[in-house]
């Protein structure tokens, strides 16, 4: 038994080394340096606090399947992205997918340059029904 321990030590040690090296090296660096000095803006913290303040309260649930995801609470956000960051429209072109998702593309100053994506979600998953299936192993090991 001890010699099985050691030996599972010892191949899982070698496998997470692999994977680290192979993680570290192939992945590279394709950040660009600024080349301009970039100047400080003033950020008013209790405005970004209150701006999310009232986007979290907008219920923008979503299922696995997507029927039950309410359209009306993902628009509602929608229209808080508008009116909360006006100038994002001055900038960027939006354009809507499925009516739900929400692609903005901002036009580079340098054509040489690789393009950049930046993602995020606006919706949340519900979990009771994970929850409830891991409380229910939970109880029956007990």
């Amino acid at each position: 038994m001890r010699k099985f321990i050691i030996t599972t030590l010892i191949v899982v040690t070698i496998i997470f080394s692999i994977s680290g090296y192979r993680v570290s090296t192939h992945y590279a660096d394709h950040q660009v340096p600024v080349s301009q000095k970039v100047s400080r803006i003033n950020v008013d913290n209790l405005a970004v606090a209150e701006r999310l303040s009232q986007a979290i309260k907008i219920k923008t649930l979503s299922t696995e399947d997507g029927r039950e995801t309410d359209k009306k609470s993902i628009s509602q956000f929608h229209k808080i992205l508008e009116v909360y960051y006006p100038r994002i429209s001055e900038y960027a072109t939006r354009t809507k997918i499925n009516g739900e998702s929400l692609v903005y593309k901002f036009p580079g100053s340098n054509s040489g340059l690789m393009p950049a994506l930046f993602m995020g979600h606006m919706d949340v998953a519900q979990m009771l029904h994970i929850f409830m299936s891991y409380r229910r192993i939970f109880i029956a090991f007990r």
